[in-house]
């Protein structure tokens, strides 16, 4: 994100993005994890097949550099929210070691944990 978020910023719709966010309620720590899943769900789509889980945790933990990928805000508009919402949610849900017990998660009351 170290280069991704400056590019961002500079392009003229992003604060409206940003505003429109924080609109809803959530917190620029949120606002900052949808981009960075949003931006992986990207770029790890155009350069990693879905079953190559050792090439989806190298990249994950890999740097950005100038070689990278590039991102726009036109894909930052595109990308499904609803469901960028939920990849951030249970990626947070992961780090706080907090487990699902039925196969497809309800996010909305995750969500209401978190928020707590």
């Amino acid at each position: 994100m170290r280069k991704i978020l400056p590019a961002l910023r500079r392009e003229p719709g992003f604060q409206t993005w940003v505003a429109e966010r924080r609109a809803e309620g959530l917190l620029d720590w949120q606002i900052l994890a949808l981009i960075l899943n949003a931006v992986f769900n990207a770029r790890m789509s155009k350069s990693i097949q879905a079953n190559d889980v050792a090439a989806h945790r190298a990249f994950i933990s890999s740097e950005e550099t100038d070689a990278t990928l590039p991102y726009t805000l036109e894909e930052l508009l595109a990308a499904d929210m609803k469901m960028v919402k939920r990849v951030s949610l249970a990626a947070v849900a992961s780090t706080w070691k907090l487990d699902f017990r039925s196969t497809t998660p309800d996010f909305d009351a995750l969500k209401r944990l978190l928020d707590a």
